[in-house]
């Protein structure tokens, strides 16, 4: 269908108007009044506003700390902004428009830039009288959208393309009216309202009419908190930007339930009538996040449904998007190609098309394309923010593919500088085992050439004086390998750290006691390591393990062990009890002691060995870029 857009001159359009006048047989202000009134005929296009306010290099565009470029139209943001435009027209009762939409990015794509601070300027540039609302994280985070689209509707070039709406009361409003006004608008950090001037029909102001007339109060843009939104505030459009600070957020069940709360008891109530709309725009995290309990919620209450998905390569539609009905027929890029190996896995041979080629341009060689820098990322973080497939937690949180293999009965493996690293029980009484799910875990290791060996272990659920008993023994078996057993200060830990007996009984062994927080205040483990969640230490160590850095036994050579590598068969222990190293790691559920030491084994090896700063190890490791300095 043409748009007002198609036409490059005055002249042009003129000319149009009057073959339509001809052929219908209406005078030709008939014909301009009814074509200026159809929404899909006049409105400007997001894109077209963006291209317009968001350019740094124009004096007269929208002034942002975050506007640093031109803003760059291409086909995936034309897609965008179409089923964005798509709310516009459900929301003023035009047809093929959308009740509830999900628009899927990868992360640092401009997510919250179309959803949160583009979309409300141009919606209300439209319809000054909505009422939209705006929710993240948390306050400041939902606040700097409201800044960004009121410096849209601030700037010059919005104006040019909106006369006759502004942010609070404008300068020529008459002071008897200015101050029967100003008592119903808001203008603050977290919310701002509208001012207009013009003749609202059909939900949408008449565009010959824009900048004339009596001032009205109009809509508003108000912003808050997610988890603990506003209550009694009416809506008629709200927008989630993505919940999620950390993935210590998206594991939890307390946080989720929270948004939940949030989203159900509170927000959804706040919307108005029936032309009300929704949008999200999110990053999926995990399979099971809060946006697909929400999308699913949409889908059961009948609402019209849009899902647009821009993976960061172009891919094949995952087994999930298909059940779920996402049609991604509008990516055309080339995708990912697959081989299978001589073990019958797939491996990718070669990466499909990048999503936006102007991310790629780099200034200098010595500068790593961004593209090229993500296929680097820990395999959880890529496949969940840039490809937008999460993998399932449960079961691929360390795949067994990821562990290489070792022989101890090879001569030249040398076994030296071996480290304990103890998980303790979480109990407390020094009298008690552990709790239902913890185990007590000391894991053997050692570091030989840049790699990660684990030789040994031992796991149980001992109480205090069997622990000690066994971590003696552990030692006397290691002694003369090594000289230190590592342990947090937690549980029994704490408990053993301070005990006088078992410190003389370890010395006498060859190993001193090192505790955690005595470590992280020495600068050989990461500052805040003891306030990390399991989440953060595990994300410390996927780089190490999915470079292929950390090697477990293929057979027993004395003192190396490898009963504890793979699953039992049942014998009539619980699962939890018989569960191997390579299977408890591959869940990355409970029971997870066996990460919990392998974490904290890796990050003090590490440092110990190489005798660097953690700084220093957290950009050998990947998990921090040397340049952020």
């Amino acid at each position: 269908m043409l748009t007002i857009h198609d036409f490059p001159t005055q002249q042009s359009l003129f000319a149009m108007i009057q073959r339509v006048s001809k052929e219908t047989k209406q005078s030709v202000d008939d014909v301009a009044q009814e074509l200026m009134r159809d929404w899909r005929f006049a409105a400007p296009r997001l894109d077209d506003v963006a291209v317009a306010c968001i350019n740094p290099n124009d004096q007269d565009a929208a002034l942002a700390p975050d506007f640093r470029e031109p803003y760059r139209r291409q086909w995936w943001t034309r897609v965008a902004c179409d089923v964005l435009d798509g709310v516009y027209r459900h929301l003023t009762g035009q047809p093929d428009g959308y009740s509830r939409v999900a628009i899927i990015f990868p992360v640092q794509h401009g997510k919250s830039l179309h959803v949160a601070q583009l979309l409300p300027a141009v919606f209300l540039g439209r319809m000054p009288t909505l009422r939209i609302g705006s929710f993240g994280y948390n306050q400041d985070f939902a606040k700097r959208s409201i800044s960004h689209a009121g410096s849209i509707i601030r700037s010059k070039r919005f104006q040019e393309i909106f006369p006759g709406v502004h942010i609070g009361l404008h300068k020529k409003i008459p002071l008897q009216q200015r101050l029967l006004m100003e008592k119903a608008m808001e203008d603050t950090q977290d919310a701002f309202a509208i001012s207009y001037q013009g003749t609202i029909e059909n939900s949408s102001v008449v565009p010959h009419s824009r900048g004339h007339g009596t001032w009205r109060c109009g809509g508003s843009y108000k912003s808050g908190s997610w988890p603990t939104p506003p209550n009694g505030l009416p809506f008629d459009l709200l927008i989630f930007d993505d919940p999620y600070r950390s993935w210590g957020d998206v594991e939890s069940k307390a946080y989720n339930q929270h948004l939940w709360d949030g989203y159900s008891g509170t927000l959804s109530k706040r919307m108005q009538t029936g032309k009300s709309a929704m949008i999200i725009g999110f990053t999926p995290w995990t399979n099971d996040d809060i946006s697909h309990r929400i999308i699913l919620q949409w889908r059961q209450e009948g609402h019209k449904v849009k899902i647009i998905k821009f993976p960061a390569w172009g891919r094949e539609d995952t087994e999930e998007e298909i059940q779920m009905g996402i049609d991604r027929s509008y990516d055309k890029r080339r995708k990912h190609v697959y081989e299978t190996d001589e073990n019958g896995k797939r491996v990718r041979v070669q990466w499909g098309e990048v999503l936006d080629p102007w991310k790629n341009a780099v200034p200098n060689e010595e500068t790593i394309p961004f593209y090229e820098a993500r296929k680097h990322e820990p395999e959880r973080e890529r496949y969940a923010m840039f490809e937008l497939a999460p993998r399932h937690q449960d079961t691929d949180r360390f795949p067994p593919s990821l562990w290489k293999r070792y022989n101890p009965a090879l001569k030249d493996f040398s076994i030296e500088g071996v480290l304990l690293s103890l998980d303790a029980n979480a109990a407390t009484d020094t009298q008690q085992s552990t709790s239902k799910h913890s185990f007590a875990v000391c894991g053997v290791w050692c570091m030989h050439n840049g790699n990660f060996y684990r030789l040994d272990e031992y796991r149980g659920k001992p109480n205090y004086s069997q622990l000690i008993q066994e971590l003696v023994k552990l030692a006397s078996k290691w002694k003369g390998f090594g000289s230190r057993i590592i342990m947090e200060e937690t549980g029994h830990g704490r408990a053993l750290s301070g005990d006088s007996m078992f410190l003389d009984l370890m010395g006498r062994e060859g190993f001193s006691v090192v505790a955690t927080k005595q470590e992280e205040r020495a600068g050989r483990l990461p500052k805040g390591w003891s306030r990390m969640t399991k989440e953060e230490h595990w994300g410390l160590i996927e780089t190490p393990i999915q470079q292929g850095r950390v090697y477990i036994p293929v057979t027993s050579f004395a003192p190396v062990t490898h009963e504890w590598v793979n699953t039992v068969y049942e014998d009539g222990r619980s699962i939890s009890e018989r569960i191997g190293f390579i299977e408890e790691c591959q869940r990355g559920g409970t029971p997870n002691d066996r990460l919990d030491e392998m974490a904290q084994a890796i990050c003090y090896l590490q440092h110990y060995e190489a005798g660097v700063s953690w700084f220093d190890v957290a950009c050998d490791l990947g998990v921090m870029d040397r340049n952020f300095l």
